[in-house]
């Protein structure tokens, strides 16, 4: 399955239009950049035009985005040697991504064309950040052991097991046909589950595995894409790493008005029990 495209070449190459339009009209030899507009090379010397450079910028924005696949084909790696190939190959790639972050007195970002320090040059403190979180995941993906993978998945099964133990624990407790004190005893049983299910949860998150997806560059990304900057500046935003997905509510709050029901049949269940004990 093909890798989604965070931003093409062309709208790239907009972007960059709009944002250095009095350089484009200038556009004398004397500037050293007056082909670069019209398709042809650039007359700094360099052998490069403006398409291949925003097609290599493309890349690099999109490389990066796409750092979490890259991350879920080393959790679904099939067997150890698999997962130690797509480690090194993403270890490989961010120290890549880390080589193109560096602007030197002739190229800008990813070793493009220094005119495109006219959009990229007063965004260098944005690059900044997401290097320094770059440097971060690449620690932790660095660290990570096969082990980790093994953990990872034997806890999602299990966590997959416990929730659905407690719906279908709850979904009896809903039986009309059954007695209070039946419905009270799924009810506790469900309770049981919902527990085991946080545990197991908790447990995934301090997976190594979940760490190293914890980072979101989207932010800053846009504003590079764009070339400006906003009032806010940017972000990296960690990402909400709950399981299934990264989407999925916490448990609790998915059936947080289950659970308060469990609460009250099992108090229900205790009086019954209490009463009948007195009796």
């Amino acid at each position: 399955m093909p890798k989604k495209e965070f931003i093409n070449a062309e709208n790239l190459k907009n972007n960059f239009f709009a944002q250095t339009n009095t350089r484009r009209k200038k556009g004398d030899k004397a500037d050293g950049d007056a082909g670069y507009w019209d398709g042809g090379q650039c007359n700094w010397g360099a052998n490069h035009n403006l398409q291949d450079d925003a097609q290599t910028l493309a890349n690099f924005f999109n490389s990066i985005a796409n750092i979490t696949d890259d991350i879920t084909k080393i959790k679904l790696s099939a067997n150890e040697q698999i997962f130690k190939t797509n480690q090194q190959a993403l270890i490989t790639k961010i120290k890549g991504l880390l080589d193109k972050c560096q602007f030197t007195s002739s190229t800008s970002l990813a070793h493009v064309c220094i005119i495109w320090d006219d959009y990229f040059g007063y965004l260098k403190r944005i690059v900044d950040r997401f290097t320094n979180q770059l440097n971060r995941q690449l620690k932790l993906v660095e660290n990570l052991q096969p082990n980790h993978q093994k953990q990872l998945l034997e806890l999602e099964s299990q966590a997959r097991v416990a929730e659905s133990a407690y719906r279908e624990n709850l979904q009896r407790a809903n039986d009309p046909n059954l007695s209070e004190s039946e419905k009270a005893e799924f009810i506790v049983l469900a309770n049981k589950s919902s527990k085991e299910a946080e545990i197991i949860k908790l447990k995934i998150l301090r997976n190594p595995l979940m760490g190293v997806n914890n980072f979101n560059y989207l932010d800053d990304l846009r504003i590079l894409t764009k070339g400006n900057i906003p009032k806010n500046g940017g972000s990296n935003t960690p990402l909400n790493t709950n399981l299934p997905n990264n989407n999925e509510k916490s448990f609790f709050e998915k059936y947080g008005k289950e659970l308060l029901l469990i609460s009250i049949f099992s108090a229900a269940f205790y009086y019954i029990y209490n009463q009948d004990e007195e009796k």
